[in-house]
C-alpha cells in the first residue's frame, strides 16, 4: 500500500483557491475576478489525480479502473450526499420559495448527484454564472465537470495501460494529453454555440485538468536548474496582481483572466522552491484540507446569511465562520472516515461494475431516442408540480406579496400530453375544463405574472401558459427559429375549442408591425388576440424623461395596433391605465404594485382580474 503524500504547496494553493471562490460568491462586484479559484482547483485536481494514478502504476504495475472509480466515489459522494440532504431539509423547511427556485433546487440536486448539473445550467438561461443574484447550488457545476473528467480520464488511462506492451505508458500519455489539451483549449477560446461557448461546458474546461496532469508527468528538472520561484513571493505577487486588476476601470474577458492566472500558477507549480511560513502556511493548509467541504457549503451559507442579515461586514464574518465550522465538522465526521479502506470495498467494487453496465445500457437507450429524453424531463417537471402545493401548505406563504415568481404553480391543476417543459418552447397546462373556451397566454415572465389575472376571470375555462420571447416582436433582436413550432403547438390545442383567446404578454416596447402581423396571420380565424401592453417599470416611472419616452413609444405603437386591428380580431389591454389612471399616482403608490419594480405582486395580478373581465365584456 502506498502512503499518499501531498505537497504542502498544493494544499496551500487549494486553501487559497477555495477562499478566492468564497470572496467571489460573497460579492462578485468587488471581487469580480476571484472566480479563478475554480480554475486553479481544476489544475490542482488534474495534478493530484495523475500523481495518484501513476504512483499506483509504478508500485503495482497495474491500473484497476473500477478500483479507481471506487476511490473517486468514496472521496466525493458521502460528503456530497450529506451536504445535499442537509441543505434540502434546511431550505424547504425554513426558506420561502417561489416557482423558479422550487424547480431549480430540486433539479440542481438531482443533476448534481448524476454529475450533470453543468448541463442543466447551460440549458437554463436564468442561471447564468455571472448574474448578480442569490445562488444556492449553482456552484455544483464545477463538481459535475470534475466528475465527468474523472470518468473520461479513468477510461483514457485504462485504454493506454491496456496497450503497455507496445509503448512506454508515460510518454504516450503525455502525447495524448497534449493533443486533448490543445483541442479543449481551442474550444475554450473559440467555441461557438450554446454548448461550446458556455462557461459551464465540460469539453471547454478539460484543458485545465490536462494542464495539471502534464505538469506532473513532464520532466522539468533541467529547467529547474536554471529557474526557481520562491513560492511565498509568488503568492504575494499573485494576490497583489489579482487585487489590482479588480480595480481597473474596464472589464477583462474571463477567458483572458483564466489563461493569465493559470499560466502564473502553472509556472509556480513547476518551478517553485517551497518555504514553510509557519502561521500563514498553516492557515492556508487548514483551508486546503477542508477545501472540498468548504466549497460545498459556502454558497448556500452566504445566500442564507444575506437573507437574514443586512450589513455586509456582519454577513462576511458570519458566513465564513459558519462555513468553516460546518465544513470542518463535515470533514472530520464524514469525509475522512468514509474515505478509508474497508472490508466492504470488494463488494462495493463489484456493485460498481454492475452499476456501470446498467448505466451504459440505459445511456445507449436514452441517447438513441431523443424523445425519451424529453419524456423524462417532462415527467420530472409534472411530478414536481404535483408535490408543489403539498410543500407550499406546510411552508411557503403563497399570499406573501414580497415573493416574486409565485404566479403559476399554485394554480396548476392540469396534467396532459400536450405539455412540454423546454425553456424556449415550453407549454404548461394550468387548468383544463370541458368548457368550449381556451385562454392561452404567450409570454415570458410577464406572461407568468398574468396567470392569476386570467385564472381569476376564467377559471371555468381551459388555461394554458406557453413560453414566448421578446425577440419575436422586438425590432432590435433576432430569434432562433422556434416561432413556427410555438404557434403550431397553439393551433393543435386551439382546434379543440370553439372560442380561443390568445394573450401576448411581453416586456418589450420595440414592436415590429411586420413581426406582429406575421404572428397573428398564422393563427386560426376563431382566435381573439389580446396584447397586454407593458407597463413602465418603476425605474422608468421615477425618471420624467424616461416616462415621456415611454409614452412616445406607446403612441407610436398604437398606430401599429390600429393597422392590425383593421385586419385581425386584435385588442390591446393597457395595465398602466388601470394601475395609474390618468397618470394620477406617485412613485410610492405605483411601486407597491410590483415585487421588483417590473413584475406584478400576486395581489396586483388578482386586482386586475375583474378589470380584465369587464374589458372582455365590453369587447364587441
Amino acid at each position: 500500500m502506498i502512503k499518499k503524500i501531498i505537497r504542502d504547496d498544493i494544499q496551500f494553493l487549494r486553501g487559497l483557491s477555495v477562499l478566492l471562490i468564497f470572496f467571489f460568491h460573497f460579492n462578485q462586484n468587488i471581487f469580480k475576478y476571484f472566480y479563478i479559484g475554480v480554475d486553479i482547483f481544476f489544475v490542482i485536481s488534474g495534478y493530484v489525480i495523475t500523481s495518484t494514478i501513476f504512483s499506483n502504476i509504478e508500485f503495482r504495475n497495474d491500473f484497476d479502473f473500477f478500483e479507481y472509480l471506487l476511490k473517486r466515489i468514496k472521496r466525493i459522494f458521502p460528503n456530497l450526499l450529506f451536504f445535499l440532504i442537509g441543505f434540502n431539509l434546511l431550505f424547504f423547511l425554513f426558506i420561502e420559495i417561489n416557482d423558479g427556485i422550487f424547480f431549480e433546487i430540486i433539479i440542481s440536486t438531482i443533476t448534481t448527484i448524476f454529475g450533470i448539473s453543468n448541463f442543466y445550467y447551460i440549458l437554463n438561461p436564468n442561471l447564468e454564472y455571472f448574474a448578480d443574484a442569490n445562488k444556492w447550488l449553482q456552484h455544483t457545476w464545477s463538481l459535475s465537470v470534475e466528475l465527468q473528467f474523472y470518468l473520461f480520464y479513468g477510461l483514457l488511462i485504462s485504454f493506454i495501460f491496456s496497450c503497455k506492451k507496445f509503448f512506454e505508458i508515460k510518454k504516450v500519455t503525455i502525447c495524448i494529453l497534449l493533443i486533448f489539451f490543445i483541442i479543449s483549449f481551442y474550444f475554450f477560446l473559440f467555441g461557438t454555440g450554446k454548448y461550446l461557448s458556455s462557461y459551464y461546458f465540460s469539453l471547454s474546461r478539460f484543458w485545465e485538468f490536462f494542464l495539471g496532469a502534464l505538469i506532473y508527468l513532464a520532466n522539468f528538472n533541467k529547467l529547474k536548474d536554471f529557474t526557481k520561484i520562491n513560492f511565498i513571493y509568488f503568492v504575494y505577487f499573485f494576490s497583489i496582481l489579482l487585487i489590482v486588476i479588480n480595480f481597473l476601470p474596464f472589464n477583462l474577458d474571463y477567458k483572458l483572466v483564466i489563461v493569465g492566472a493559470l499560466l502564473l500558477v502553472s509556472c509556480c507549480m513547476v518551478f517553485n522552491s517551497y518555504t514553510k511560513l509557519f502561521l500563514v502556511n498553516d492557515f492556508f493548509k487548514f483551508y486546503g484540507n477542508i477545501s472540498y467541504s468548504f466549497f460545498l457549503w459556502h454558497m448556500p451559507i452566504i445566500s442564507l446569511t444575506k437573507l437574514i442579515i443586512a450589513t455586509d461586514v456582519i454577513i462576511f464574518f458570519v458566513s465564513i465562520l459558519s462555513t468553516t465550522l460546518i465544513s470542518y465538522s463535515s470533514y472530520r465526521i464524514i469525509e475522512l472516515p468514509l474515505n478509508k479502506r474497508t472490508k466492504y470495498d470488494l463488494l462495493f467494487k463489484n456493485s460498481i461494475k454492475c452499476l456501470t453496465l446498467l448505466i451504459i445500457i440505459l445511456s445507449v437507450i436514452i441517447l438513441s431516442n431523443h424523445k425519451l429524453i424529453y419524456d423524462i424531463r417532462d415527467g420530472l417537471y409534472k411530478n414536481l408540480i404535483k408535490i408543489y402545493p403539498k410543500h407550499s401548505i406546510k411552508n411557503a406563504n403563497l399570499e406573501d406579496d414580497n415573493l416574486n415568481d409565485i404566479w403559476v404553480l399554485q394554480y396548476d391543476n392540469c396534467d396532459n400530453k400536450k405539455e412540454n417543459f423546454s425553456w424556449y418552447t415550453g407549454i404548461n397546462c394550468i387548468i383544463e375544463n370541458d368548457n368550449e373556451s381556451l385562454f392561452y397566454i404567450l409570454g415570458n415572465s410577464y406572461g407568468d405574472h398574468l396567470v392569476p389575472t386570467v385564472v381569476g376571470m376564467a377559471n371555468e375555462s381551459s388555461i394554458y401558459k406557453a413560453r414566448f420571447e421578446n425577440c419575436y416582436l422586438d425590432l432590435d433582436k433576432n430569434c432562433n427559429n422556434n416561432l413556427n413550432e410555438i404557434l403550431n403547438k397553439y393551433k393543435q390545442i386551439a382546434k379543440n375549442y370553439k372560442k380561443n383567446y390568445l394573450f401576448l404578454s411581453l416586456n418589450t416596447e420595440n414592436i415590429s408591425h411586420e413581426g406582429l402581423s406575421k404572428i397573428i396571420d398564422f393563427l386560426p380565424t376563431n382566435t381573439m388576440v389580446i396584447y397586454i401592453y407593458p407597463h413602465p417599470t418603476t425605474e422608468i416611472f421615477s425618471n420624467n424623461q424616461n416616462l415621456i419616452n415611454y409614452k412616445l413609444k406607446k403612441k407610436k405603437n398604437s398606430l401599429i395596433f390600429k393597422k392590425i386591428n383593421k385586419n385581425f380580431n386584435f385588442f390591446t389591454f393597457d395595465t398602466y391605465e388601470y394601475l395609474c389612471p390618468n397618470d394620477q399616482c406617485n412613485l410610492k403608490t405605483y411601486n407597491e404594485y410590483f415585487t421588483d419594480g417590473g413584475h406584478f405582486r400576486l395581489s396586483t395580478s388578482k386586482y386586475l382580474s375583474p378589470i380584465m373581465k369587464n374589458f372582455f365584456n365590453a369587447v364587441p
